[in-house]
């Protein structure tokens, strides 16, 4: 499986879950939006320990950043390396 493919069954069981709990109050924190909840309730998953994952790559910050930034055109400055200050 690529990473593009993601399947009614991923998207109905998975992540709409898990974009409910990352949209609803937070009983601990009383706050809507945090991370921590989702970090533990995927790691707690069975879709994550699934044998179809290992060896999934997950991007960096960098790597999504600029594949965004790529895929929508966006110019992205060449960084000369021999430039110093």
């Amino acid at each position: 499986m690529s990473i593009l493919d993601v399947t009614q069954d991923i998207e109905t069981n998975v992540i709409i879950p898990l974009a409910n709990l990352f949209k609803s109050i937070d009983p601990v924190t009383n706050k809507a939006f945090e991370i921590k909840p989702i970090i533990i309730k995927l790691l707690a998953s069975e879709h994550f320990y699934d044998i179809a994952n290992i060896g999934s790559i997950i991007k960096s910050s960098a790597e999504f950043t600029i594949g965004t930034l790529r895929f929508l055109n966006f110019p992205v400055p060449l960084i000369n390396t021999s430039l110093r200050i």
